[in-house]
């Protein structure tokens, strides 16, 4: 699943109890609503961001200790190559 600028999303209303599980991926938990649920080993979720944005700084700790971040930098050596080529 991938959630484009995740940053800018209501996460509780995003993620729900899900929120919570994520944190707890290898159980089950109870619903409110009743019944279990669990996340599947096979399911990955990607979260982008835009780290020009300034609501970056409202992405808060629990949903740090929930997911890795890594940095993705433009290579500018590509970019300069593909804008110089003839079109």
């Amino acid at each position: 699943m991938i959630i484009d600028e995740i940053n800018r999303a209501n996460l509780s209303r995003v993620f729900g109890e899900l929120m919570y599980l994520l944190e707890y991926r290898d159980r089950k938990i109870p619903l409110s609503g009743g019944g279990t649920f669990f996340v599947p080993s096979n399911v990955r979720i990607i979260g982008t961001m835009n780290t020009a944005d300034r609501s970056i700084a409202l992405v808060d700790h629990a949903l740090r200790r929930r997911f890795a971040f890594i940095a993705l930098i433009p290579n500018y050596e590509v970019l300069r190559h593909y804008h110089q080529r003839p079109a």
